[in-house]
Order: C-alpha cells, then structure tokens, then sequence
C-alpha cells in the first residue's frame, strides 16, 4: 500500500509538471518537457532559464535596496562692558586664560541675567532706528530682548516665548525674551511676513555704537556685532553660527530661502529611513516645537548638567537645576567640544557622556527653512558726509559709530523642495513586474499560474489517476472472473 502511495504521489508530480510546461505563459518553459527534445537541449533552455531567473533577482534586490534607504528672522548681539564676574562669563578662551584668578575674588553670582540687562547696552541708542519696508512702528513692536549664551541679544520677528518654551518644565526665575513695549492692554504682534523682493521691502537698522564702549580686553582684537539669521521658532544659539558685521560700515544681505517640506506619505516610513523628524514623533523638554536648532541647545544643556552639575545662564532649565558660575566656565567650555569627541582628544567623555549624546539623535525637522545669504559692506564715513553737506562739528555725534545694516528678500520666488519617497509598493511592484516581464515574460497570470499548478492542479491530477487505476484494477478483477458452463 505504501508502495503504491509512492507511486502515486511521483506520478502527480510528474503529471502536472508536464502539464504545466505545456502550458507555461512563461517563456522557455515548455521546452523542458517535449519528447522530441534532446537532453542536451533541455539542459541548454535550462541554463539559460536559470541565468535569466538570476539576473532578474540581482535586478529586483537592487530595487528593493534602493526603495528600502532611499519668515525671516534676525537677532543682533550687543557688545557688554567686563567690569563684573557676570559679564565675564561673555569673554572668549584667551581672556579665561590671561584671567583665571577672577575664579578666586568674592563676589555675588546669584542674579546673573539681571546683572547683565543691567549693564548692557540700551537699545533706544544702540537701535538708533528701524523700519521694515516703508513703516517705522511695526519694526519697533516685534523688536523683542533675548537672552542668549553671548548675551543680550535684540531679535526682530520671533514667535513669543510662550510658544517656544514649555513652561512648565521651565524655570520662574526669568524669562528668555520679552518685547521692548510692555504696558498694560500692548499685546505682541505675530511674525510679519515680506511684502516683496527687494530692498524697499526689507528689514533696515540704524546701529549706533558709543567708541567708548568698545572692549578689546573681553573678546579681543575683533570688534563689530554678530548677526544671526533663523526661523521664527528657532531659539538662537549665536555662538555656534553667526555673521560678523563691522563697525562704520552700511552693510546689504540679500536672502534666498530654501524650504523643504515632507510628504505625507513618508509618515509612514520610520524616522531612520526619511532621515528627519516630524513634530510629534520627537519630544523635547524644554520646546515645544522640534527643529535641529532646539534639539541641539537642549542636548548641550543636558551634557553640561551632567558634565558640570550645573548650565549655563542662556540655557533653558528646570527649578531644580543651577546656574554655573564664573569657576565653572572652563567645564561649560569643554562640554561643547565633548558634545562630539574628537578622535585622539586626550580627555574623552565618560560612557554616561557618549551615551547621553549618542541619544540626542538631533535630526533635521521634516518641514525646515535655512537661507543662502548674500553679503554687500562698503565703509560708512560720517565725518566727509558732515563736511560735503557744511554741517558744523557736533560733538555727540564724534562719540558713536555709525553702521546700517539692511536685509532683503533676493526673489519674490523661490523654489521648495520635497522630501519623499522614492519607491512606494506600487513603484516597487511595478518595477519588479517589468523586471520579470523584461527577462521571463512573467506577468500576474503567469505568478497566479504556478500558483494553480503548486496548490489546487495536484489534487485533481491525483484524483483523475486515482480514479484511472481503480477503473483499471476493477476491469483487471473482471477478467479474471472463471467462466462456468452448464454440461449438457
């Protein structure tokens, strides 16, 4: 019985395999099996059937591979006055090194920020004037005092420090940035947006800077202001990128956006392969709105905490969390370079350092702006204007510096890019269907055709034989029934 079972299964197999090379939509099949071919010949069909089946798989898997990886706004640093330990946590590494015994002297350092507001420079002298576009009042309203790591900053069209900010993980010793009219029933404008291209529509400062408050002892032979330009709801972080403006000088920055948005499609991909964040997928402490700026600060706030026990007086915290002081200035230093260890570094971070950093995963927001900056400066003297147009000598006017600084849009227009994906199923089901079709002739029909053949076909050829050899076996019996005849 079990012989026959055997016998009957091999001859299933070799039944619908001869039935399906008969009639195969994919090509070179039906040669397998004719009688009039030689074995030679089949043995060359079969190469080439395997060859074929080959390069269409390297073909497939490297689309497979290829489907599965593939307004404006500005802040202006002003200079400070070294005269306190407050204000020298402003002064760069060369003045830390010439003057480290400032580490030694008593000196309160439990009110840093109001130390600084207090001695920074005025914005009604420094902002000598403003206007955006043709109008002098609204540059004035969304001009807003920021609190950065260089120290007080003027920043003109930000979104408001409560959109930025969580505020209940924030501190409630001061706030970050506050508008330059605060009175009763003043509520904050929105962001402005530009008008138009051009320098008639832009953003123009007056600076003035008094010659006595200049300071070559803090941060040394370089003398002028900072600029940085940023989206609206980035925080600035002016040491880690910025412009540097000279002093007596009428200086032009033509702006040219570059905007990149993401599909909504590639949401359903994971973070790892679109290579940036959406929203909601990266939660931050301290913002409440992701973009590589934010998680940067945030990320360096973390590592000075565990690297110093304390930040610095520009970075968001928490009430529970410090202030540095002047003695802790060269760790707060170190804690940017460790952010990322350089190879061969002496002094490498601690595991709980790396861990902490390789952590921070600060990828690009899948919806940014940065902008291509074109700068213009040509020297600015007031002393020769004075005299061309018979001005008398003034001596309030001998005190400061002027320079003007304008910012405008380059085009009325500019051009988006999109991230998204490369491959979708029906690309990739596509792709792999003219693959096949290119090297086999596959189509649909012929995948559902196998399928047949594999599933449903072998039931009926083993039932049709089956049945064949039973009816055989019955007329075998019947054959062999004696014969007897009645004698006369």
């Amino acid at each position: 019985m079990a012989k026959h079972n055997k016998r009957l299964r091999r001859s299933v197999r070799v039944e619908v395999f001869r039935e399906y090379c008969a009639n195969s939509s994919i090509h070179g099949v039906r040669y397998f099996d004719r009688d009039e071919r030689t074995a030679c010949e089949r043995f060359w069909w079969l190469v080439v059937f395997l060859l074929s089946l080959l390069g269409c798989g390297v073909m497939i898997h490297k689309t497979y591979e290829k489907w599965n990886q593939a307004p404006i706004i500005v802040t202006i640093l002003l200079r400070s006055v070294e005269r306190i330990k407050a204000v020298a946590q402003l002064c760069n590494i060369m003045f830390h090194s010439n003057y480290g015994w400032l580490n030694q002297v008593n000196g309160s350092e439990d009110n840093i920020v109001d130390m600084l507001k207090r001695l920074s420079l005025p914005w009604r002298t420094t902002v000598a004037l403003c206007y955006y576009g043709t109008d002098f009042t609204e540059c004035e309203n969304q001009l807003k005092v920021t609190l950065t790591e260089e120290g007080i900053c003027y920043t003109f069209n930000m979104l408001p420090d409560r959109e930025i900010f969580r505020k209940s993980a924030m501190h409630t010793d001061y706030i970050y940035t506050r508008n330059w009219y605060i009175f009763p029933g003043f509520q904050p404008p929105g962001p402005s947006y530009a008008r138009d291209a051009g320098l008639d529509a832009g953003l123009t400062f007056y600076l003035a800077q008094k010659n006595e408050d200049t300071d070559y002892l803090c941060t040394g032979f370089s003398q002028g202001y900072k600029l940085k330009i940023h989206g609206i709801d980035e925080y600035p972080h002016m040491a880690k990128r910025n412009l540097r403006l000279p002093l007596g000088h009428e200086i032009s920055i033509a702006l040219k956006p570059q905007m990149i948005v993401t599909s909504p499609s590639a949401a359903d991909y994971s973070w790892e392969k679109r290579q940036c964040f959406f929203n909601h997928e990266r939660y931050l402490r301290y913002f409440q709105i992701y973009n590589q700026e934010n998680c940067e600060l945030e990320c360096l706030t973390n590592v000075t905490r565990a690297m110093c026990g304390c930040v610095r007086f520009s970075m968001p915290r928490s009430n529970d969390t410090k202030v540095c002081t002047l003695s802790m200035w060269h760790c707060m230093y170190r804690s940017k370079w460790f952010l990322r260890p350089i190879p061969g570094l002496k002094r490498q971070p601690h595991r709980v350092i790396l861990e902490m950093v390789k952590n921070c995963n600060c990828l690009p927001a899948c919806s940014s702006v940065s902008y291509d900056v074109e700068m213009a400066q040509t020297s600015l003297d007031m002393e020769k204007f004075r005299l061309a147009n018979n001005e008398l000598p003034r001596d309030h006017l001998d005190k400061f510096t002027i320079t003007t600084l304008a910012i405008y849009f380059k085009e009325s227009y500019f051009i988006t890019s999109k991230r998204s994906e490369l491959y979708g199923w029906v690309d990739f089901l596509a792709n792999c269907g003219g693959l096949l079709g290119l090297f086999m002739g596959v189509s649909i029909l012929s995948l559902l055709e196998i399928c047949y053949f594999i599933t449903i076909r072998p039931f009926s050829v083993r039932s049709r034989i089956a049945s064949a050899e039973k009816r055989k076996s019955n007329e075998v019996q019947t054959a062999m029934l004696p014969v007897i005849c009645k004698p006369e």
